[in-house]
């Protein structure tokens, strides 16, 4: 189902970057790395931000190395990994990021005659959507 975006929201963690923004155009921005350490349910940061690689543990073979004290080479496979492996270019975490936010409404292409039709149609295609979105 196609959709289109309603509207766009920026969010601003004080007044006065409001007001930078609305009086000089100037914006804060926070870094990759600020995002990543965000810790607030996936609402706003996101630890997983910027992934280069996700490696299923039924798809890799991940082996340790190491040298002892002695100079002498040692390895061992790493086994029953419970997730991914993630993989991310901390090079990146100081890139500035500009986030906002897109409220989207879906395209109806369904026809209807009366008011309680159109509600009805509305409130099946946003549930369907919801369901798709949790998946």
């Amino acid at each position: 189902m196609s959709s289109r975006i309603y509207m766009l929201i920026k969010v601003f963690d004080k007044e006065e970057y409001v007001d930078a923004f609305i009086q000089k155009g100037e914006m804060f921005c926070r870094t990759l790395g600020d995002f990543k350490k965000i810790i607030d349910d996936y609402v706003r940061g996101d630890a997983y931000e910027a992934v280069t690689d996700w490696h299923q543990p039924d798809q890799i073979t991940l082996t340790f190395s190491y040298k002892d004290n002695d100079g002498v080479e040692h390895s061992f496979p790493a086994e029953g990994l419970g997730g991914p492996v993630v993989m991310q270019n901390n090079g990146y975490d100081f890139l500035n990021l500009y986030c906002m936010y897109a409220v989207k409404v879906p395209e109806f292409e369904e026809s209807y005659e009366t008011e309680d039709e159109r509600v009805s149609v509305v409130e099946k295609k946003c549930h369907a959507q919801r369901k798709e979105h949790l998946k």
